[in-house]
């Protein structure tokens, strides 16, 4: 199947997810997002029985890693939880998207050597745009959320360029405990 086909599919349903949810949750997010991300946490350890299916113990750099982006990932869903607190859940999800996008690229581009040729930037900046007329477009204050989205995204955007790293080194299977 075509790279291209399967994004399509998958932004359509996280498109339907978001209008969906912007029907049942009408209301900001009440609630502690520390909570949420405790819970986000906890719910990982459904991944533990994959030991017994193909985890190769790993080097320590590579290990200590993995750890280390498990914990990126945690913060990030903490500044996204704190935005969707402070924010619509229409709001929060695509602009995360859109500047962790960004700073992925920005982190590659300083810790993996890799570089976008001409297409791969068009796309991207179709991406970005995207993502940010999202975000002008609802009536929302925006100061209320664009700390948090930018933090959230600063750390979604480390968090994938380092798995990146951890997932180059280790088979599926490891990368996904660790």
């Amino acid at each position: 199947m075509n790279g291209v086909f399967l994004a399509v599919i998958a932004h359509s349903i996280f498109g339907v997810s978001l209008i969906i949810d912007k029907f049942i949750l009408r209301r900001r997010i009440s609630g502690s997002s520390i909570t949420f991300v405790f819970w986000l946490g906890t719910a990982n350890a459904v991944f533990l029985p994959l030991l017994l299916f193909g985890f190769k113990a790993p080097p320590i750099f590579i290990g200590m890693l993995g750890i280390l982006v498990g914990i990126l990932l945690l913060i990030a869903s903490r500044f996204l939880f704190g935005a969707l607190e402070r924010g619509e859940v229409t709001e929060a999800p695509p602009v995360v998207g859109a500047f962790s996008a960004i700073a992925t690229a920005l982190w590659s581009s300083l810790l993996l050597d890799n570089s976008l040729n001409i297409a791969e930037r068009i796309s991207f900046g179709v991406l970005v745009f995207g993502g940010i007329l999202m975000f002008l477009a609802e009536q929302v204050p925006k100061r209320r959320v664009v700390s948090w989205v930018l933090a959230a995204s600063l750390f979604y955007g480390i968090a994938n360029t380092l798995q990146k790293i951890v997932f180059s080194h280790v088979n599926f299977v490891t990368g996904l405990v660790l």
